[in-house]
């Protein structure tokens, strides 16, 4: 079941799936996180270097296929399509907290 999602994270999907890191960043509060393999990028700089770096490295594409909103906490379920991989798409999981309008935390799991 997909609900409607916060304009923040639809803007983020969006914005991602254009390949524009700096509207991603700009999704997030100044001193916001996202914990993705294994790192945690800290601040607005930090998330617009990681988005830059993980799309030259995956050329992706996200889908939301399942979305579960309770209060604050926003749970996606995502094809992450990579573009030219026989490994593609794979699912992974999205865990956004909202904060006055705008992401406080992204936590990426497979």
């Amino acid at each position: 079941m997909i609900t409607a999602l916060p304009e923040a994270i639809a803007t983020y999907i969006n914005a991602s799936n254009a390949q524009n890191a700096q509207s991603q960043a700009a999704c997030f509060t100044t001193n916001a996180t996202v914990e993705d393999e294994s790192e945690t990028h800290r601040g607005q700089a930090a998330i617009q270097a990681w988005a830059e770096k993980t799309h030259n490295a995956y050329n992706f594409h996200l889908t939301t296929t399942h979305a579960e909103t309770k209060e604050n906490q926003t749970r996606i379920h995502v094809h992450h399509r990579r573009r030219f991989s026989p490994s593609s798409p794979i699912t992974q999981h999205f865990n956004f907290t909202i904060e006055n309008g705008k992401i406080a935390k992204l936590t990426i799991e497979d």
